[in-house]
């Protein structure tokens, strides 16, 4: 049993830091099998003293990975591409359902039963961050 509380702390906990990037809270909601979209979400905060922007967002184990924001319009849900995400110098952006989140499609193998999602992001100097997200059973 104490295993298992130390384990799920440390998944709850899970922070991820490089230089002035922390990413912190990532997950990956379940979703039924042979789903074809995912939507990761997550906060980044930039620690530094510049701004810093995410141009790229890959996954080896999907076919496509885009960063999406969705919006309400007329009372309609829609979704937008977002190009870049700037994260302005001791600002936290968070990516949450309703809002701004990662969208995953077309997965490369059983991602469920893997129970973490390998996640790239590309800075616009070029740097690239690598971290695993875990799935999470949503109640």
């Amino acid at each position: 049993m104490k295993k298992f509380i130390a384990a799920a702390a440390l998944l709850l906990s899970a922070q991820w830091s490089y230089a002035d990037i922390i990413v912190d809270n990532a997950y990956v909601p379940q979703v039924p099998p042979g789903s074809m979209a995912y939507a990761a979400y997550l906060s980044i905060t930039n620690s530094g003293a510049e701004a810093r922007t995410v141009v790229g967002i890959s996954s080896p184990v999907f076919g496509m990975t885009h960063l999406h924001h969705t919006m309400m319009k007329d009372g309609v849900s829609s979704m937008k591409s977002m190009d870049k995400l700037v994260i302005e110098p001791g600002n936290t952006v968070t990516l949450q359902p309703g809002g701004m989140h990662i969208m995953l499609m077309k997965p490369a193998e059983d991602v469920m039963a893997a129970g973490m999602v390998p996640i790239k992001l590309e800075f616009k100097d070029g740097e690239i961050i690598e971290f695993n997200v875990s799935i999470r059973t949503l109640n």
